[in-house]
């Protein structure tokens, strides 16, 4: 096995997944490519890639739902992972900072598109050093519907294409 990094580079802007991709492959990493996230469930599957970075507003099957996916997958569900988007807001009706709901959802960090390339580029290298399981904080003690010491019921966050439910969010009114 090499001792190459992979990294899959999801995001349906070619452009923009070419400038962030030669940086990367500058930086000494091989890049894999998908455009939805149908295609980056499937390669994250085949490739088992050390790092995903992901855009949120995709075809098919948005950034959030392929997380979603992933994580509730066996599989993939250890797969490090970073959103890069042009979202300030990606989801308006869930409660919270965005950097903290991506990371509930299982995504260690949420970049913006227009931060500089070697700001990108740093925190690629720092989420490849961090420890492979992400450490997940423990549910809320109790629930109104659930014992002491439960998971509450599932919310959902729904996006463009679908409905995914996460466990640990509730949504605005």
């Amino acid at each position: 096995m090499s001792d190459k990094i992979i990294i899959l580079l999801a995001d349906d802007d070619a452009g923009f997944q070419e400038i962030v991709g030669t940086a990367l492959k500058r930086n000494g990493f091989i890049i894999a490519e998908a455009h939805d996230g149908v295609e980056a469930i499937e390669k994250a599957m085949n490739l088992k890639p050390q790092l995903i970075i992901m855009d949120i507003n995709m075809p098919n099957e948005s950034g959030t739902e392929a997380v979603l996916d992933l994580v509730r997958n066996p599989e993939t569900k250890d797969m490090k992972v970073i959103f890069l988007s042009s979202m300030k807001d990606p989801w308006p009706k869930v409660e919270g900072e965005a950097s903290e709901v991506a990371k509930e959802i299982g995504v260690r960090e949420l970049l913006n598109k227009t931060d500089d390339l070697d700001v990108i580029i740093a925190k690629v290298k720092e989420v490849l050093r961090a420890p492979a399981k992400q450490e997940t904080p423990p549910p809320p003690p109790t629930c109104s519907t659930c014992s002491t010491n439960s998971t509450p019921p599932a919310q959902s966050i729904t996006t463009a294409n679908s409905t995914k439910s996460c466990p640990r969010r509730t949504t605005k009114n």
